[in-house]
């Protein structure tokens, strides 16, 4: 096991061997990896244009002869998967940074609102930004030997 090194280098480039120090400093880095703020810009003139190039050739490839579309993958969203999906999450576990337990996503009432939700992300290929942000905090392991 691959213990986390419990001493590390502050900005004046001094070393802390603290382990409470360590763990800050490593929760603060881990944290900040996901935080959204190195995500580039969405919609510059470059992914734009990507975008389309792609469209362009997917479209080209559906007119081909022999073109299928796998309908288990483009198929609308049901309810029935969405509350499949939630049921099996498990009730206990971290929450995200919207703060919501799974226990309160099984709620039948609120069942159909997240089904809308989901429905309308994937029909318009958008996600909220706060998707893109986590929370992760190290749990080191003591390593006995």
């Amino acid at each position: 096991m691959v213990k986390i090194p419990m001493e590390v280098m502050l900005p004046n480039g001094d070393i802390d061997n603290r382990p409470e120090r360590a763990l800050e400093i490593w929760e603060n880095v881990f944290a900040s990896l996901y935080s959204g703020d190195c995500i580039p810009p969405i919609f510059d003139d470059s992914a734009l244009a990507n975008v389309g190039n792609n469209k362009d050739i997917l479209e080209k490839k559906m007119d081909q002869k022999g073109y299928s579309v796998n309908q288990l993958l483009n198929g609308d969203l049901t309810l029935e998967e969405v509350t499949k999906a939630i049921v099996k999450s498990k009730n206990g576990e971290a929450t995200g940074v919207e703060g919501l337990y799974n226990e309160i996503l099984k709620c039948p009432k609120i069942l159909p609102v997240l089904f809308c939700f989901f429905r309308t992300c994937f029909h318009y290929g958008i996600i909220p930004s706060m998707w893109y942000k986590s929370i992760i905090k190290p749990n080191p392991q003591v390593c006995r030997k």
